[in-house]
């Protein structure tokens, strides 16, 4: 019996350690699975944290790309409006050189028209004192010869 019972407390004795080996070996790989959750979801984070980064970067990359279109168009449209005051201007310089341009041709061709004018009515004038003085010169003639007739009894 006494060889039973060491035999029986070595089996026991096995057995506890097996048990202990096995408790040992489940808690290892309780451990190691745990440990490799923790490194997974340490990479899901840090994986999420860079894709949260990342996203961050291309909003920032998106709003600075449209900021810097919208300052483009806005230089666009002042200088596309600076280029039509521009013209504007030259349209109304140039419009303005016309009109005093032509307002002297039209006070030019009036002052012509009136030296014309003044220069046909001065011929009018002298053709009409030759006329004048013509025909009196004819009336004396003919006023001598008709005094001349008289006398000769004509």
């Amino acid at each position: 019996t006494k060889i039973l019972d060491k035999q029986s407390e070595m089996d026991e004795l096995r057995a506890r350690r097996a048990a202990e080996e096995a408790e040992r070996r489940h808690r290892q790989r309780e451990l190691e699975e745990a440990k490799k959750r923790k490194r997974t979801m340490s990479i899901l984070h840090q994986s999420r944290k860079e894709q949260h980064e990342e996203k961050r970067i291309a909003k920032e990359r998106d709003t600075l790309e449209k900021q810097e279109e919208y300052n483009d168009a806005m230089g666009l449209a002042a200088e596309m409006a600076k280029r039509e005051r521009d013209e504007s201007l030259i349209a109304e310089e140039k419009n303005l050189e016309l009109r005093t341009m032509l307002q002297m041709q039209i006070e030019e061709n009036e002052r012509r028209n009136k030296i014309l004018e003044t220069a046909k009515y001065a011929e009018g004038r002298e053709m009409k004192e030759k006329m004048e003085s013509e025909r009196n010169k004819l009336e004396a003639i003919r006023s001598n010869m008709v005094a001349d007739m008289r006398v000769k009894g004509v």
